[in-house]
């Protein structure tokens, strides 16, 4: 038996014949860290929070008008628009405030019903 070692039940031959069994450590499982998440979005939360612009209503109550259907639906748009020096524009073309007056019965009449867009710069002065 010289330059033989021990067989082992498997018939393998270790370095002395002996098989040597570990203890395996067990292996931690896997979890996702919910501290960091959280303060991600709770950070997220505070951004959009503190850059977001809410629109307050003034606190005065105020009963609108009642619109009859057949002006609701339908009709022509046009679109007026003031710049900030006070001039008015018709449809895209420069137009003096007394013709605009002007142009617009004349459209009324001629269509009867006109939904009208009134566009202005906030720094266009105006009066109650």
């Amino acid at each position: 038996m010289t330059g033989q070692g021990i067989e082992t039940g498997s018939g393998r031959r270790g370095a002395k014949g002996l098989r040597m069994h570990f203890l395996r450590k067990k292996t931690e499982e896997e979890t996702i860290l919910l501290t960091p998440f959280v303060d991600i979005v709770l950070n997220l939360l505070i951004f959009f929070a503190v850059t977001s612009q809410f629109d307050i209503a003034s606190g005065v109550r105020i009963k609108l008008p009642q619109v009859p259907r057949s002006l609701r639906a339908g009709g022509e748009q046009s679109t007026v628009v003031i710049d900030s020096a006070g001039q008015a524009y018709f449809e895209g073309q420069k137009i003096d405030m007394k013709h605009l007056e002007q142009r617009l019965k004349s459209l009324v009449h001629e269509k009867g019903n006109l939904q009208l867009v009134l566009q202005a710069d906030k720094d266009v002065k105006h009066g109650l």
